[in-house]
């Protein structure tokens, strides 16, 4: 690595970015002199949001750098990390996509269903032009990854070339915070059999610092009616599992797409709003208001600061991260990617390998990522009936009179961000 830290941020313009860089700035000691580049295509709001993270930085004292840029292959130079937070089509594509659920009454938000789907075939083609770039100006580069979908676009970026690639999201921040509310411990002393697929997972142990497995206790304590866990208290009870915030639009699907379809507006809509109110509070603040913590990615940038930091430092430390499978699950191919706990230092992040998944979960977590492998094949391949066939084997879409023409919607509402699919 260079003697000075280079960060190169791909979609600066982010509102999550602020947190990003109070944070870098806040851990500038264990990176030593850093230049941060924020390169975004839309240059009028990357340039709000950077004059906000430098206000910031002024207030701070911090001597990190920011530079702003608009050129991509300048952006990833020599840089020691590269950072994706891109969202291709923006929040219009996202709200879109969850419209298009809503038409078709299946369960669905960002991740799940078609708009994980359509969310992820609008950036694969992006991210084949990106991984070329890194590839050639940044080639020594560790990669964090945290456009949604996390896990399946992290995967594809692995199979474009780019081995250093880590998938980062805060849902295990989420499960951590809720284990905290019924039982006396604190986050940072638990231990989490957090694993499976990025937003797929389920923590059936969770250890405290004195090897006390509080999973039964927790579940012993739940009331019967909770809004901690997204699921019914009668559902965790009879699965044993404290599962993730997503696994209701598998487990309690009929009454998600019950309350869906009677909402006035879907969950991208209100997360448009609250961009919009935070770029206006943005121009004027010079400290991160509390509304960014009503974005469901706030705590992403930790989760990453901290794994850089892990790297960098050669702490040999542990975190959460969707990473290359290599035996960890064992029913899973060695370079599938998946999330669970990992050992991070100098060369690397590896996963840890902890007790088999619950019999009951391994189905789903084994015809999710085989979805999205079939689903990686079609888009190299531009090939439309492999894409159908993705569709076909994930459990919210497997009926051909719902995927069919949902495809072909998705294809045509897409296609500004596609190449000729045959």
């Amino acid at each position: 690595m260079s003697q000075k830290t280079i960060i190169a941020v791909i979609g600066g313009g982010s509102v999550f970015t602020p947190e990003l860089i109070t944070l870098l700035a806040e851990n500038s000691a264990s990176f030593g002199p850093t230049e941060v580049r924020l390169f975004d295509i839309d240059v009028s709001r990357l340039t709000l949001v950077t004059d906000f993270c430098q206000r910031m930085l002024n207030k701070m004292g911090s001597e990190v750098k920011l530079i702003i840029s608009s050129d991509r292959k300048s952006t990833l130079l020599e840089a020691d990390y590269v950072l994706i937070q891109l969202r291709q089509g923006g929040q219009e594509a996202r709200i879109q996509d969850e419209l298009l659920g809503k038409k078709y009454q299946i369960p669905f938000v960002e991740t799940i269903s078609i708009c994980g789907f359509a969310t992820f075939l609008r950036t694969f083609y992006e991210f084949e032009g990106l991984a070329a770039d890194i590839k050639q100006y940044a080639p020594q580069a560790f990669v964090l990854n945290f456009s949604n979908p996390a896990g399946h676009l992290t995967e594809a970026l692995y199979r474009m070339g780019l081995e250093k690639v880590i998938g980062v999201c805060n849902s295990w921040m989420g499960l951590q915070k809720s284990i905290t509310q019924y039982v006396d411990v604190k986050g940072d002393e638990l231990f989490m059999h957090y694993r499976g697929l990025n937003h797929l997972t389920v923590v059936d142990a969770a250890y405290n610092a004195a090897g006390e497995n509080l999973v039964p206790s927790v579940i012993a304590a739940l009331p019967d009616e909770q809004d901690s866990f997204s699921l019914p208290s009668e559902i965790i009870r009879k699965l044993g599992v404290l599962p993730n915030h997503y696994l209701q639009y598998y487990f309690n699907n009929r009454a998600v797409v019950k309350k869906q379809q009677v909402q006035e507006q879907v969950r991208s809509q209100k997360v448009q709003e609250i961009n919009e109110i935070l770029l206006e509070q943005y121009q004027e603040l010079d400290f991160i208001p509390q509304s960014l913590e009503e974005r469901g990615g706030y705590g992403y940038s930790k989760t990453v600061v901290n794994i850089i930091k892990g790297i960098h430092c050669n702490e040999g430390s542990r975190h959460y991260a969707v990473v290359k499978n290599q035996g960890a699950i064992a029913f899973l191919p060695e370079d599938a990617f998946i999330e669970t706990p990992v050992y991070v230092n100098r060369s690397g992040v590896y996963p840890i390998c902890l007790p088999e998944l619950p019999l009951f979960f391994q189905p789903l977590v084994f015809s999710i990522k085989q979805y999205e492998r079939v689903a990686i094949q079609g888009a190299f391949e531009r090939d439309r009936n492999t894409l159908l066939k993705a569709m076909l084997m994930h459990p919210l879409m497997n009926d051909y009179n719902i995927s069919a023409p949902l495809l072909e919607e998705c294809l045509e509402l897409n296609k500004e961000y596609l190449p000729e699919i045959q």
